[in-house]
């Protein structure tokens, strides 16, 4: 339903919008158009940062006993967070020493040669790079615990 903007007067479908923001108490809005409401959030004249207001949102949940994040992530979600990386480090490398093992039954046989293969191969490190010396050396390097 079309509602008439509190600072243009247009006609138009409004968004409701807090002149005093819901983090520092405000409850009551007014009715903008889009355009002015972008106006409302993108002005420079406005002296508090967005920053500073979740800032304050977030001391005053605080002071009222709100708990941000998960307690138990040191416990359970970070130690499974490394076992995952780590399975998957390993499922990685397991899988380029096998190609690597084929490459040097073909006679590909220094760690240059290699590099220049699998790249040639169109075969991405782990970061989804091609391949350099220095990565390869490391994940030949590494001993395989699947």
């Amino acid at each position: 339903m079309k509602q008439i903007c509190w600072e243009c007067n247009k006609e138009a479908y409004v968004e409701h919008h807090h002149p005093i923001p819901r983090s520092r108490g405000g409850t009551k809005t007014i009715p903008l158009c889009s355009a002015c409401h972008s106006l409302a959030h993108n002005t420079r004249i406005r002296t508090d940062s967005l920053s500073q207001l979740i800032k304050e949102g977030m001391a005053r949940r605080k002071k009222m006993g709100y708990k941000f994040g998960n307690p138990n992530v040191n416990t359970n979600c970070r130690p499974r967070g490394l076992e995952t990386i780590k399975r998957n480090a390993a499922s990685f490398n397991a899988r380029i020493q096998s190609i690597v093992n084929n490459l040097r039954a073909e006679g590909y046989m220094s760690t240059i040669q290699l590099v220049n293969q699998l790249n040639e191969l169109g075969i991405k490190n782990r970061s989804g790079r091609p391949w350099t010396y220095h990565n390869l050396y490391r994940v030949l390097a590494c001993k395989i615990d699947l």
